[in-house]
């Protein structure tokens, strides 16, 4: 059994109740992983997670401690980029552990991937694993992926976005067809893979903790889709700072049931406005945002993108 602990780098644990976190602890037990907790995963000051300096010693006390074999971020929130600054990066790194999470907290993987590391996950946070029905898609490609095998990921006809956590019973899921991925440019891509919530993500560009994206295929998710104006102003900055010069292939999460651009002709008017004269194949409502099943994704993994007839994204470290 190898231990995972869950930490806190933007919002505090607090709110997550013990009854969800028990079904968390037994589902990731089932896959060969006990769950402990940080010190401070609980602590709450203001709008964080307590003190930045507790949040970073969680995170340092956890890749030095060596009963612990792996990282998992408790969920996103805002504000994870306030302990950039103040990782030890070269001990992170080699420590090997696998670090997952996402939402906000691909501030810290992509820092992560940008300083040589090749353990940093985006994927379901330990709040995914409380989900009573969580799907199997997600667990499955977790341990698949935390593996290290290749993992081919294909739409497998439906999702849900609803709050869960909120109903009485946790549950049961409001699950919505979704027949396939969309394309709105075909081809293929290959190269490493990077990426993460989109607010976020351009919240990196100018720092030393964005990734290179040179050849790389990026994928972008919106957390709720509900204010296009946002969306397209983000994409227009990835446009201005010259991501979309750099990358081979562009993959746009799912958007939550009910999104304005959920609609395909509105988010293909933002993606003619900001990609006019970009080539690279787009895969669109992509399993890898804020809706379930979610992909796991290893940052700076060798990736394939089919954008035509298989819609699959295959994901591995190892090209060969």
């Amino acid at each position: 059994m190898k231990q995972f602990q869950v930490i806190a780098t933007a919002n505090t644990m607090i709110d997550l109740p013990h009854d969800l976190r028990a079904i968390g602890e037994k589902r990731l037990q089932g896959m060969g992983i006990s769950i402990s907790y940080a010190g401070h995963a609980d602590d709450k000051l203001f709008h964080t997670a307590g003190d930045v300096k507790n949040r970073i010693a969680d995170f340092h006390a956890a890749a030095r401690n060596p009963e612990i074999h792996g990282i998992l971020s408790v969920y996103g929130g805002y504000n994870s980029n306030q302990l950039l600054d103040k990782l030890d990066f070269p001990m992170l790194i080699a420590s090997g552990k696998p670090v997952i999470g996402y939402s906000d907290f691909s501030a810290v993987l992509n820092a992560l991937a940008a300083h040589g590391s090749r353990q940093a996950y985006h994927g379901p946070s330990f709040a995914s694993f409380c989900d009573p029905n969580m799907f199997e898609y997600t667990y499955l490609h977790f341990s698949n992926a935390l593996s290290g095998n290749a993992v081919t990921y294909r739409c497998e006809g439906n999702f849900a976005s609803d709050l869960w956590f909120l109903k009485p019973g946790f549950g049961p899921r409001e699950i919505r067809d979704c027949p396939e991925w969309r394309i709105f440019r075909e081809g293929e891509a290959t190269g490493p893979i990077y990426g993460g919530n989109l607010e976020t993500f351009c919240r990196l560009i100018g720092t030393p903790y964005l990734p290179s994206l040179d050849g790389a295929v990026l994928f972008i998710e919106d957390v709720s889709g509900n204010n296009p104006g946002a969306f397209h102003r983000d994409m227009t900055q990835l446009r201005q700072a010259g991501i979309f010069d750099s990358i081979n292939g562009l993959i746009i999460g799912k958007f939550p049931d009910g999104s304005k651009l959920d609609e395909f002709n509105h988010l293909s008017y933002i993606l003619d406005d900001v990609l006019p004269d970009r080539y690279f194949p787009v895969l669109c409502d992509v399993f890898c945002s804020h809706v379930d099943p979610m992909m796991t994704i290893p940052l700076g993994g060798y990736t394939k993108l089919e954008a035509h007839s298989s819609r699959t994204v295959t994901v591995n470290f190892n090209p060969e």
